[in-house]
């Protein structure tokens, strides 16, 4: 009885809407097998599968189609382009190929759980108001009190964010939390919202991409996207095209001015960049000491000089 539920459940959840799962890769050959080897075993299989590579070498068309081969329900869109620039240009460019109800963007680095593309379209299927979701990670790289803590003492008003004390917590099952901040590395939209709300491929985000496209599309349709908690997977963060620590903290001070800059008429908006601003200086500091490396605290006012020049494209 429970196997015809099950049965019944996922052609009641096809015959709604249709899913397109969109991979932007570069230079991860390996993480990106892995992660089709999982995506092939989903319960439920998506309609359609867009694929933009920019790696220097096309080395993973060929395996990606063989694996393809057996499964003839997904129909591949495998785009080669190195011109491509960059994750959000990677994720703009794919818009125009879908021909599903439903997005789904994933990185090449993770791994789904089986039924991770189930959830996120019986998500859209149980909540009729949904212009987004995303998933959540099952091995978020800072799980602890501590980092939870500092994490929400700092994030506050603008940069308000709860994805951090629900990501990694097991028991959390059949809940969906109302969030403007979406990752958008294991998010899906309904295909509508980018007839009105693009992404930022002016402002070379990287770090804050997610969060700013899901808080625009919140600020248009608010109350209307979701942490969905039954659709899991893991990230495994591959060491290929990763910054250093120099980088990292230089980037985020930049990149969360821009995200200032953009909303500067929000009540107390300078006040919240400014005590954000301050958590990244402590978190940079302590980094430094215990790294025994000045890298990260000039990342962090390298970030504040080049922030506070910065232009913004709107």
């Amino acid at each position: 009885m429970k196997k015809n539920n099950l049965m019944n459940k996922n052609n009641h959840i096809n015959k709604n809407f249709s899913i397109t799962v969109v991979i932007p890769t570069k230079n991860r050959h390996p993480d990106l097998l892995n992660f089709f080897d999982s995506l092939l075993k989903q319960s439920v299989l998506p309609d359609q599968i867009i694929v933009i590579d920019q790696s220097d070498e096309n080395l993973s068309e060929a395996s990606v189609r063989f694996k393809l081969g057996i499964n003839k329900s997904s129909m591949l869109t495998y785009i080669y382009n190195t011109k491509i620039r960059g994750l959000v240009e990677a994720k703009s460019y794919s818009i125009q190929y879908n021909k599903s109800d439903l997005i789904c963007f994933l990185e090449d680095d993770e791994i789904l759980e089986h039924d991770f593309l189930e959830h996120i379209v019986a998500g859209f299927t149980l909540n009729p108001e949904m212009n987004g979701c995303c998933g959540v990670i099952t091995n978020p790289p800072n799980k602890n009190f501590i980092y939870e803590l500092f994490f929400h003492l700092f994030h506050t008003g603008l940069y308000k964010d709860i994805r951090i004390g629900i990501f990694g917590y097991k028991n959390l099952k059949h809940q969906f939390f109302v969030s403007d901040k979406l990752s958008g590395g294991l998010s899906a939209w309904r295909k509508e919202v980018f007839s009105h709300t693009f992404f930022d491929v002016g402002n070379n985000l990287h770090f804050t991409e997610d969060i700013d496209f899901s808080s625009r599309v919140a600020l248009s349709f608010p109350n209307s996207l979701f942490i969905n908690t039954n659709a899991k997977l893991a990230h495994y963060f591959s060491k290929s095209n990763r910054f250093n620590h120099k980088d990292i903290y230089s980037n985020k001070v930049i990149e969360n001015i821009i995200y200032y800059k953009k909303r500067k008429q929000v009540s107390f908006a300078l006040f919240h960049l400014i005590w954000l601003l301050l958590g990244i200086l402590l978190q940079s500091s302590l980094k430094t000491i215990t790294l025994f490396s000045l890298n990260p605290i000039c990342g962090y006012f390298f970030g504040l000089y080049k922030g506070a020049r910065f232009k913004v494209l709107n």
